[in-house]
């Protein structure tokens, strides 16, 4: 089967990709593999990604967006004859490497009526893969005189790209911490929030519940803006007007749905709908962007939301990041030395070393392959449930009514996955790092 390719046509010409199993990175940036000089273009836009014989494109949150045919996407495939839309230049999918003309958009800077080669263009850029850089050389592959810029072999030293998890398994959450999510999960009704800085991986944990939850034959509705991924089983919902968002989910209630999800409510309407089917009707899992578990609650307490309400109905509050997932066929045992004793503490007498990466073929030579979630579990104790009965409690009075028992913190997390061999201490404390201006008092 002849591998597959992207042809990208842009104001400046067209030249072809051929698409191996190594991501390819499209954006203004120089070190993209695809580099487009367009203020429309992010400067890391999207990337392409081969998974055995599909290929899918991921938008890296971008400020324009990633287009198919017209649709904005997150993560999507891309079939034969689809037109992805990066900015200003058009990609269709072909079978082959050999290029195949269309007739682009007047957006892209020409049409039918006046080809390029009546403007006064740069040259086009061809991407070639490394391994026909020997005919590239020679002039075999390409007489056109267009410089070539040289996409590297998977064996090269750029990271491994794995899919992220989609069970509630594969999240490889700690045992104490997988618990709390299964227990609330077994429930009735109740809240759920799962929150974290965009890019986190909130939103496939948020899926990954929803999979387990459908699986157990639990009736999930979910509404978003739009779905990032299509789940069996679930009846998932595009809201196109923000406006209507609150008046959906009340006219959704009738129909008595189990679980309900919300990804990224926009105001106290939707808020303020979703509540009451918390109070025992069913489960309700929130999609939130916050900095931690105690800054995602008083988030929710801004939309206008009473207390007494979110105290009778929020039961779990979770945040992440993520960080490198450390080879298991390169990685290499090190010692415990430094601050490093004192920040695996609560390990210590379970683990008599650490590990660091090394290289390998199997990780490109990285020592990393993919990323793990780091995770904060917040259980609403009854002590901060009080607090939220009595008064409208600030930060700082969330974080005080917080418990050992009911609390894990993220950098107690973080270092636990050290502990587990999954990452290296350079990684955990790089997270750590970044969250101690906004929770340091919680893991003191």
């Amino acid at each position: 089967m002849p591998a597959p390719a992207l042809h990208i046509q842009t104001g400046h010409g067209g030249f072809t990709v051929p698409l191996t199993f190594q991501p390819l990175t499209i954006g203004r940036s120089p070190d993209n593999l695809v580099h487009l000089e367009d203020e429309l273009v992010s400067a890391h836009h999207c990337i392409v990604l081969r998974i055995e014989d599909e290929v899918h494109v991921l938008d890296l949150q971008s400020q324009s967006g990633t287009l198919i045919n017209g649709s904005p996407i997150r993560f999507a495939p891309l079939a034969q004859g689809d037109v992805l839309r990066v900015g200003r230049a058009q990609a269709r999918l072909a079978s082959s490497a050999s290029p195949a003309p269309f007739v682009p958009e007047d957006s892209t800077g020409y049409s039918s009526s006046s080809p390029p080669q009546a403007q006064e263009l740069r040259p086009p850029v061809r991407v070639i893969a490394a391994s026909e850089l020997r005919e590239a050389v020679t002039g075999s592959l390409d007489d056109s005189g267009a410089p070539i810029k040289v996409v590297p072999d998977p064996a090269s030293d750029q990271p491994r790209y794995l899919p992220p998890p989609r069970l509630l398994g594969e999240l490889l959450l700690p045992r104490d911490m997988d618990g709390f999510v299964r227990g609330f999960l077994r429930r009735p009704a109740g809240m759920v929030i799962v929150s974290g800085p965009p890019g986190s991986g909130r939103t496939t944990t948020a899926y990954a519940m929803i999979r387990h939850l459908a699986a157990a034959g639990r009736r999930v509705v979910t509404f978003e803006q739009p779905p990032e991924l299509q789940i069996e089983n679930t009846v998932q919902i595009f809201v196109h007007d923000l406006r209507s968002y609150g008046e959906q989910i009340e006219r959704m209630m009738r129909t008595e749905p189990n679980v309900l999800m919300l990804g990224e409510p926009p105001d106290a309407l939707a808020a303020r709908a979703a509540l009451p089917a918390a109070v025992g009707k069913c489960l309700v899992i929130v999609v939130l962007e916050a900095p931690d578990a105690i800054d995602a609650i008083y988030r929710w307490l801004m939309m206008n939301i009473a207390p007494r309400t979110l105290a009778a109905s929020l039961g779990l509050v979770l945040s992440q990041r993520l960080v490198r997932r450390l080879c298991d066929q390169c990685k290499t045992p090190s010692p415990i030395v430094g601050d490093g004793a004192r920040k695996l503490a609560p390990f210590l007498g379970h683990i008599e070393h650490i590990y660091s990466p090394d290289t390998c073929a199997a990780c490109n030579n990285t020592g990393f392959v993919g990323r793990i979630g780091v995770f904060e579990v917040l259980q609403v104790s009854d002590a901060m449930r009080a607090m939220l009965l009595t008064r409208h409690p600030g930060p700082d009075d969330l974080r005080r009514a917080t418990d050992a028992r009911h609390y894990i913190p993220l950098a107690l997390s973080a270092y636990a996955r050290v502990a587990q061999g999954l990452t290296s201490m350079e990684e955990a404390d790089a997270i750590v790092g970044q969250t101690l201006p906004s929770s340091h008092s919680s893991t003191q």
